[in-house]
């Protein structure tokens, strides 16, 4: 019977089948599926199950709304600058105020704060088939 992976063991296995690719030039660094994930395959990556069917992309971080003002850190795990993060947020795209709702992952959103990163990886909820001009599906290189 094979040990059941956490939701970090599985997103650490993407990044490094995403890497081997690249290694052998058939992707580009970073690069994320273009198709869409199912609600199953979001929860067995770690996501709440708040969406049905999303896109994963990178966001901006000044887009999101929905936000806690001052999420606490959670017990035992304070929030240290530089702590990668390991789970994508789940987020619902407004196409009308072309912003990221969040649905779940504020302490996740406020470690990459920490961290000054510009974008944050996140399950895209689309509204009316759209995900925004600002999801992409490369890795953006830039901090605040």
């Amino acid at each position: 019977m094979s040990k059941k992976k956490s939701p970090a063991q599985l997103n650490r296995e993407i990044n490094e089948a995403l890497s081997a690719r690249h290694s052998r030039g058939s992707l580009p660094t970073d690069e994320l599926p273009a198709g869409s994930i199912s609600k199953d395959e979001m929860i067995r990556r770690g996501a709440d199950g708040h969406l049905s069917r999303a896109f994963l992309r990178y966001v901006p971080i000044q887009k999101l709304e929905g936000l806690e003002p001052v999420p606490a850190a959670s017990e035992g795990m304070p929030y240290i600058k530089g702590r990668p993060i390991t789970q994508p947020i789940e987020v619902r795209y407004d196409a009308a105020n072309d912003y990221y709702i969040v649905a779940a992952g504020n302490h996740r959103v406020a470690q990459a704060k920490l961290n000054r990163d510009s974008h944050i990886l996140a399950f895209v909820e689309p509204d009316l088939g759209e995900i925004g001009a600002t999801a992409t599906r490369m890795k953006p290189r830039t901090t605040l």
